[in-house]
C-alpha cells in the first residue's frame, strides 16, 4: 500500500537488483580476505574475519564450505604451505584452523619482563588447551619455536636439560628477563642455570682405600732357635776315598 492509499506494485526487478547487490558485496568482502602468514596477529585476525564472513552467509557450521573459503584466501608462502597439507586437513575448517594456529605462533624476542610474562602465559594456555600442561617435554617443544633475535641466541646457549624441560625453561626465562632488565639481563646462560639449580647434587662417594699387603714378621726368638739347631747338626761324612770304613761312622755305631 502506497502513501496515497493506492496499492503499490512491486517491481520484479527489485528482487533481482537486491540479489545482485548482495552478490557484489560478497565478492568484495571475499576479495579482501587474504592471508600471507606474517605473524600470529595476522593469523588471529584472519580467523576472526573468516568466522564473521561465514556467519553472515549462514555457513558458520558448514565445515567444508569455510575450509574452501580459507583455501581460496591463501597467498604467497602460505599458499605453498596450504598445498602441502593433507587433503583431510585442507577440507576441514576445524583441522585447518588448528594447523594454522600451530604454525603461526607467538614470537618471543626478550625485550622486557612484561613480554616474558605474556609469553609464558601464552605457552601455558596453549598447553592447557591441548591437554599437555603436565607434559613438560611437549610444552618445551612448543616454546622452542617461538624464540627470535637475541632471545633465540640466549635459548640456544642454554643447557640441553633446561631446553627439554618446560618447568626449568620458564624459570630460566624469568631469571633472565626480570624486572628492570630492559632487553634481557646481563646474566649468562651458565649463571642463569646455576641460579635455577637450587638443590645441590650429592658429592661422589670417595673410593675405598686400597689395603696394603701384609708384611710377614718372623719372631726374633724363633729365628735364633732355628740358627742354633742348624749349627749343632753335624755335617754328613764324606765317603773315604780308599774305600775303607769311615772311622767316624764306626765310632758312632759302637756307641
Amino acid at each position: 500500500m502506497s502513501t496515497n492509499g493506492r496499492p503499490s506494485i512491486a517491481c520484479p526487478f527489485d528482487s533481482a537488483r537486491t540479489t545482485q547487490e548482495r552478490s557484489i558485496s560478497l565478492i568484495t568482502e571475499l576479495d579482501r580476505l587474504e592471508f600471507r602468514g606474517k605473524d600470529l596477529k595476522e593469523c588471529e585476525d584472519f580467523i576472526a574475519a573468516i568466522n564473521k564472513q561465514a556467519r553472515a552467509e549462514g555457513k558458520f557450521r558448514d565445515d567444508q564450505w569455510i575450509a574452501d573459503l580459507v583455501g581460496a584466501s591463501m597467498a604467497g608462502d602460505t599458499l605453498i604451505w596450504w598445498s602441502s597439507l593433507d587433503e583431510e586437513v585442507r577440507g576441514s575448517w576445524m583441522r585447518l584452523r588448528k594447523a594454522m594456529l600451530s604454525r603461526y605462533q607467538l614470537h618471543f624476542a626478550g625485550k622486557s619482563a612484561k613480554e616474558a610474562e605474556d609469553f609464558v602465559h601464552w605457552v601455558r594456555q596453549r598447553a592447557l588447551d591441548s591437554g599437555k600442561l603436565n607434559d613438560p617435554i611437549w610444552t618445551a617443544e612448543l616454546a622452542s619455536g617461538c624464540f627470535v633475535g637475541s632471545a633465540l641466541r640466549w635459548y640456544s646457549a642454554l643447557d640441553p636439560g633446561i631446553r627439554r624441560d618446560w618447568d626449568s625453561l620458564q624459570q630460566a626465562i624469568f631469571v633472565q628477563y626480570n624486572e628492570g632488565s630492559g632487553e634481557g639481563s646481563s646474566l649468562s646462560p651458565s649463571l642463569s642455570y646455576a641460579r635455577i639449580r637450587t638443590v645441590p647434587e650429592p658429592a661422589p662417594a670417595a673410593a675405598a682405600p686400597v689395603a696394603a699387603a701384609p708384611v710377614a714378621v718372623v719372631p726374633v726368638a724363633a729365628a735364633l732357635v732355628a740358627a742354633a739347631l742348624a749349627a749343632s747338626t753335624p755335617a754328613p761324612a764324606a765317603p773315604d776315598p780308599s774305600g775303607g770304613p769311615n772311622p767316624y761312622s764306626e765310632r758312632k755305631r759302637i756307641k
